[in-house]
């Protein structure tokens, strides 16, 4: 009987342990298959899409959809004039979800495009964006716009008017504006719907508190001249190279640092005064403004020319007065219908013989700077009337400036000069020779 209960016992035992081990195992394998099948996020949606002035030029300021989660629709309302063939959006979806197509990837908005959103279990939601473009505003609008844009100006309208006729410095040719004269207005902004003046001519805005212009400004595809002188302009947007009919482009007394590259598609530009601003250097592309006959850069801090500055084949004035040149690029030479050439007050030490070239040239000023030869070419400027080479450390000039029948002003002030040649001398009767060393000699 004893050996009954012993062996039952371990029969017993064993089962158990059995038991126990099989219900091991089937945790084991009921863990192994809650690992391999995790519950995967449902999530698909599109929480903002965002069209930054970053990634979008074109833009002015941020444009943000307008989500309606329930009807799967995304609209959109950019202002008046903008081009959304090609727009980059910036995304945010559901964690773990996919878009296509996907944030930052360029899209033509002119027509509906659908935006599906996948989700971690493979779950699509389809969103539809609708974009629209503002009507443009009429000219009334517009200035009105920007009357109140600039709520301490001191333009004399009356908003209240029948029409714009009486608002000074508005020039209105059937109900659209053509001229604009508003100087010294305490104006401080151009809001971006100026650009919707598509009629306008000529904008003087000189003598206010700008600091920049909308990229809008590129949209004026009939200006013809631009006045912004005695401003606070920093920059000048890329888009002025769309300004393709302007002919007078004056920033001058701004805080500009530079001039876009784009400056080089104004071709029909026939005078540019950016004189009295912080410029280093000019593109090379000023070559390419094959129209231009005035350039006036005086006050800056340019320190070089690029070599295309010899394309400007029309230029009869160059003025670079107060600048840091040392030297210039020998396309100087090609400039051969140019009249005035003013280098004053530069840092220049040798005149490129290329000079001899300038046929037309009448008025040549070299003063205040550090020249200390002249090459014998400049006897061939025989149109030339004045020369100024004052303060300068010239030990000599050449004798072929006594060929230069036609001059009648030489100012030699200032130099370290101890003989002139004769030949020179010799024109005293027909030139105003003005020395103020009276040992100077003449050999």
């Amino acid at each position: 009987m004893k050996q009954i209960k012993k062996n039952y016992k371990k029969t017993f035992q064993k089962t158990n342990l059995l038991v126990l081990l099989i219900f091991i195992l089937s945790s084991c394998s009921s863990d192994d298959d809650n690992g391999s099948q995790p519950n995967l996020s449902s999530e698909n949606l599109i929480t903002s899409i965002v069209f930054t002035t970053a990634n979008n030029t074109v833009l002015s300021e941020d444009i943000t959809a307008v989500i309606n989660q329930e009807n799967l629709t995304i609209t959109l309302l950019f202002p008046s004039g903008t081009d959304i063939h090609n727009l980059i959006p910036t995304i945010a979806i559901s964690n773990f979800a996919t878009v296509t197509p996907e944030s930052d990837v360029s899209v033509d908005l002119t027509s509906p495009v659908i935006y599906s959103v996948k989700a971690e279990d493979g779950t699509i939601r389809n969103y539809t964006i609708n974009a629209t473009v503002s009507e443009p505003f009429s000219d009334r609008e517009i200035l009105e716009i920007f009357y109140k844009a600039n709520f301490i100006n001191t333009l004399d309208w009356n908003l209240n008017a029948d029409s714009m006729n009486s608002w000074t410095g508005v020039t209105v040719v059937d109900d659209r504006v053509t001229e604009l004269a508003l100087s010294s207005k305490n104006i401080n902004t151009v809001p971006a719907e100026f650009g919707g003046l598509s009629s306008l001519k000529a904008l003087d805005i000189s003598e206010n508190n700008l600091s920049n212009f909308p990229i809008e400004l590129g949209q004026l595809n009939n200006l013809e001249r631009l006045v912004a002188n005695e401003n606070e302009i920093s920059s000048l947007p890329a888009e002025i190279g769309n300004l393709t009919n302007l002919k007078y482009l004056m920033v001058e007394d701004n805080r500009l640092t530079s001039l876009p590259t784009e400056i080089g598609n104004l071709n029909q530009v026939t005078s540019l005064n950016s004189s009295n601003n912080f410029l280093v250097q000019i593109p090379s592309e000023i070559g390419n403004m094959s129209s231009l006959k005035t350039l006036t850069l005086n006050n800056n801090e340019i320190n070089s020319l690029p070599d295309d500055i010899g394309n400007l084949s029309n230029l009869e004035t160059l003025a670079l007065v107060n600048n840091q040149l040392a030297l210039l690029p020998a396309t100087i030479g090609n400039l051969d219908k140019i009249i005035t050439l003013n280098l004053g007050y530069n840092n220049l030490s040798i005149i490129h013989s290329n000079i001899g070239s300038l046929s037309a040239v009448e008025y040549l000023k070299l003063n205040n700077n550090q020249i200390v030869m002249l090459p014998l070419e400049i006897g061939n400027l025989t149109t030339l009337r004045e020369l100024d080479l004052s303060d300068n450390m010239l030990r000599s000039i050449p004798s072929s400036i006594g060929d230069l029948t036609t001059m009648r002003l030489l100012n030699l002030i200032s130099n370290e000069l101890t003989t002139i040649p004769k030949k020179v001398c010799n024109l005293g009767s027909v030139i105003s020779l003005i020395l103020t060393d009276t040992n100077v000699t003449c050999l």
